[in-house]
């Protein structure tokens, strides 16, 4: 032992070659540890309730806008006032929980907009559509 009970180290340190390979050592490590810290966070929310439910309700708001070339009198009201009125609720709860979760914000809004539209549609025909149309239809 010399310089007073310190270890000899300099056999290692004193190549700049191993330092070097020492701190790209310890970066891999944390870049790899980040990676799988990332990748296990993602794959819980993944997996997790949060992302499947608003996604598969995307459906339901397709379906809504695939409905838009049927004709009014296809249309259903109690339907059409559950999905707009699911998608008003949930809008504003997804607002209010935390964290917020915006996939359920917008497939929500999605939902009260086709299910208000099909709404309007269904509205107009039945309530303001001319009068000569039905009596039309009523005497052939």
């Amino acid at each position: 032992m010399t310089g007073g009970g310190v270890l000899r180290t300099e056999a290692w340190a004193s190549s700049s070659g191993s330092i070097l390979f020492f701190f790209a050592f310890q970066f891999c490590v944390m870049v790899i540890y980040q990676m799988v810290h990332l990748t296990c966070y993602l794959l819980t929310f993944v997996v997790a309730v949060h992302f499947w439910a608003p996604t598969f309700k995307w459906g339901i708001s397709i379906a809504n806008v695939a409905d838009f070339a049927k004709p009014p009198e296809k249309i259903s009201y109690p339907q059409q006032v559950a999905v707009a009125c699911t998608g008003v609720i949930w809008s504003r709860y997804s607002m209010v929980i935390t964290p917020k979760n915006w996939n359920l914000f917008s497939v929500n809004v999605a939902m009260a907009g086709t299910g208000l539209y099909q709404l309007s549609r269904k509205i107009r025909k039945d309530y303001f559509s001319d009068q000569k149309d039905d009596v039309a239809s009523l005497e052939g």
